[in-house]
């Protein structure tokens, strides 16, 4: 995301969010040192958004200050979902990672057999000489129970999403594909097939947020540092088998590891080449 707009705490700027949804504007409104930071997806919408704003102070956007405040509670759906439906529009790559895992996962348990052997990991040998060169990234829509599934799309979306809509969808392929396939050949080699899941390329995305913002500070994700903390912890309580033994299942610890180096190399990676001459 990308910062439009610092506004005092005490002004509401709730009018001027609905006018721009209106418009069709993706933005998002954090609090940051005691201001209002209103951020916009595409860097097309910084010059309008400064308009508006400047409308609203002068007292143009009158009309929709007087729209009352729906309470929560009453909420409009169909404002809700037609929100929904631009973020998804916005982040085609997420949105399609998600839509497929959540398919597989249902698939599983409907067909459980025939699924995880046509997604499955095998051996690169194997790979190799059959031409099935899709086993190499499928083993990340295998989930194998609900938490499992929750967990790694929401840490998908949340970190995911910012990257698609800064418009760095190359970038974000890149880093999806290499982080699946390195995680799960070394998974693979450390575990043997029984595998699945996108935890691998989600600890790709967070690392390589966490770098690029120490790497780049004018030009950062704003991710928290405060998770990257948790994750190395859930990284580090997965080698130790508590989360096995509290029945989370097998933990794929080595695709975890190595799909944090990749985003860790990749992060270094671009910001290399784009300070290069």
């Amino acid at each position: 995301m990308i910062k439009a707009l610092t506004i005092p705490l005490a002004q509401d700027i709730r009018p001027l969010s609905r006018l721009l949804w209106s418009r069709n504007i993706q933005h998002r409104i954090s609090e940051h040192a005691g201001q209002q930071v209103v951020w916009v997806a595409n860097d097309k919408h910084l010059v309008l958004v400064k308009e508006l704003y400047q409308q609203y102070q002068a007292g143009d956007l009158e009309d929709y200050a007087a729209q009352p405040i729906r309470d929560s509670s009453r909420a409009d759906f169909r404002l809700f979902f037609e929100r929904v439906w631009r973020y998804l529009l916005a982040s085609p790559i997420i949105s399609l990672l998600i839509l497929i895992s959540v398919l597989v996962t249902l698939l599983l348990y409907g067909a459980e057999q025939s699924v995880f052997l046509l997604l499955r990991m095998g051996s690169p040998a194997y790979i190799l000489e059959s031409g099935e060169y899709w086993r190499l990234i499928t083993p990340i829509f295998l989930h194998f129970n609900v938490m499992h599934l929750a967990f790694n799309l929401l840490m998908l979306w949340v970190f995911g999403h910012q990257i698609e809509m800064r418009g760095e969808t190359a970038r974000l392929v890149l880093l999806i594909l290499v982080s699946a396939a390195a995680s799960n050949i070394a998974q693979y080699y450390d575990s043997g097939s029984g595998f699945g899941g996108m935890s691998g390329v989600v600890f790709a995305i967070l690392a390589f947020c966490w770098m690029w913002d120490r790497l780049n500070p004018q030009n950062s994700y704003n991710f928290p540092a405060a998770l990257m903390g948790l994750m190395m912890f859930w990284l580090v309580l997965g080698f130790t088998d508590v989360l096995r033994l509290v029945g989370f299942g097998p933990v794929a610890n080595t695709a975890h590891l190595v799909g944090l180096l990749i985003g860790l190399i990749l992060a270094w990676v671009f910001t290399w080449l784009r300070r290069s001459p």
